[in-house]
């Protein structure tokens, strides 16, 4: 009997949980594409009638170049790649993929996302054709006639989705940039989320590998002197002006900070602290975001910072060897006993460049002091 009970109730269970299973799937379906319909004013534009009234079109026109359509999950997970657009969430055959006059476009149905030329007249199937084709397969000969044809759509993937996952478009796409802009600049490095300004970090990361090859500096009196770290002191500044319109002020005036005091420009560095005497607090707080180079400066360099910093030596050996030069080959100017104290002048790589009581100046390895 019990076990009777028991069976029935797992079938009960089971129904229940499946019926749950589907109910959820059925109101993820149901969800309404964010951007389908533009009301403004007297701009009323729906556009699951107006592209669906054009699917019949759109597939005779990109059928000329005979494009090879691709599976459903294939292309819901170029979409996603692309655009981090989740087509699955939402029933529409039509779904918008960002709020524009004209916008991408995926059109379920057909397995192809619609986009035309800026105020187009007819449908373009040459461009279908090479924008899908490049997006589904990554063809080299549609990337090509993207960047000779309609280099916008290239910039689009960068600006409007914040797309960093190909080097060829970033490139392309960096290139034909003005890093001395302020606009060009902020339409890179912001998103935009709930009528507020996202810096988006890996950005600045992809600029500073794809464009500059990654340069940073060793010691504090090196400079990366590139267009883009004079034009984020502008940024920081508008971002200090302006915090209700952002998202993590203060974090993203620490991160651009950092890229500051990744290429050596500390002297906006400094201006910034100079004028903005609580950011300094700020930083402390939050344990400088975890932002080592920024940390490193402002703690050991900053002029206005109150005390000296010094490091313990702590070197097993009982001594550690202050060198002419940052590398373990260079002369020896003399041996610093362990738990002496030496003051730090500036960091270079993995040395400290440091004085000692004897004033004595010269390089230490991080690894062989603690920093106090």
């Amino acid at each position: 009997m019990i076990k009777y009970i028991l069976v029935i109730l797992s079938i009960v269970l089971f129904t229940n949980c499946n019926s749950q299973t589907k109910e959820n799937t059925v109101m993820e379906k149901n969800l309404t594409p964010p951007f389908n319909q533009i009301n403004e004013g007297e701009l009323n534009i729906n556009f699951d009638t107006l592209i669906a009234s054009e699917v019949g079109k759109i597939k005779t026109a990109i059928d000329l170049y005979n494009y090879n359509y691709p599976d459903p999950t294939l292309f819901k997970n170029k979409i996603k790649d692309y655009f981090n657009f989740d087509l699955d969430a939402y029933g529409n055959n039509i779904v918008v993929l960002q709020y524009s006059l004209t916008p991408e476009i995926a059109i379920k149905e057909l397995n192809v996302i619609y986009v035309e030329y800026d105020g187009a007249i007819e449908i373009n199937g040459e461009l279908l054709y090479n924008y899908n084709n490049y997006l589904m397969y990554n063809d080299s000969s549609s990337f090509n006639w993207l960047k000779q044809n309609q280099p916008y759509l290239l910039k689009q993937l960068i600006t409007s989705y914040g797309y960093t996952k190909d080097k060829d478009v970033l490139k392309f796409v960096f290139d034909s940039t003005d890093f001395n802009n302020k606009t060009d600049v902020e339409d890179l490095l912001f998103a935009v989320s709930d009528s507020k300004y996202v810096l988006r970090k890996e950005m600045l990361d992809e600029i500073r590998e794809v464009t500059y090859k990654g340069q940073e500096i060793e010691s504090f009196s090196e400079v990366v002197d590139e267009d883009l770290y004079y034009t984020l002191i502008k940024i920081i500044t508008k971002i200090e002006s302006s915090k209700d319109l952002y998202v993590n002020p203060d974090k993203s005036i620490a991160i651009l900070l950092n890229e500051l005091a990744k290429s050596g420009i500390t002297g906006a560095i400094d201006s910034f602290l100079n004028n903005n005497s609580s950011f300094l607090n700020t930083l402390e707080t939050n344990h400088f975001y975890d932002l080592k180079r920024l940390k490193e400066y402002v703690t050991i360099l900053y002029e206005n910072q109150p005390t000296i910093k010094k490091a313990l030596v702590t070197d097993s050996d009982g001594f550690t060897n202050l060198r002419a030069a940052s590398n373990s080959k260079s002369d020896i100017i003399q041996q610093v006993k362990k738990d002496e104290y030496v003051e730090i002048l500036e960091f270079s790589g993995d040395w400290i460049l440091v004085k000692t009581k004897e004033n004595n100046t010269g390089y230490v390895h991080k690894t062989k002091v603690t920093i106090k």
